[in-house]
């Protein structure tokens, strides 16, 4: 998906994740590289690519297991704080 560079696409691909994740739940999906690909779609200038994101972290947040949702939550307030901090730079 990083090779989609329609934001109309990106925003659709996440909506897509997102039921899926709700409606399976996360066995059997690689959660690590799911992430990065929504470091790539946090980043994006388009807000619903960011806001969809957003919504498939927090569905991710709900399926992760308690020994893993400490990491996981590090990871996202990083996430957040890469973004906040880039977007700053760049003004």
């Amino acid at each position: 998906m990083h090779k989609a560079k329609a934001p109309k696409t990106l925003a659709d691909n996440l909506t897509w994740i997102h039921g899926a994740i709700m409606e399976f739940g996360i066995a059997g999906l690689q959660v690590r590289e799911l992430i990065e690909f929504l470091k790539f779609a946090l980043s994006s200038s388009n807000a619903a690519v960011r806001t969809n994101s957003v919504t498939v972290l927090g569905a991710l947040r709900i399926f992760v297991g308690p020994g893993k949702k400490r990491k996981f939550r590090f990871t996202v307030v990083n996430l957040i704080c890469d973004i906040i901090i880039n977007n700053l730079i760049n003004l």
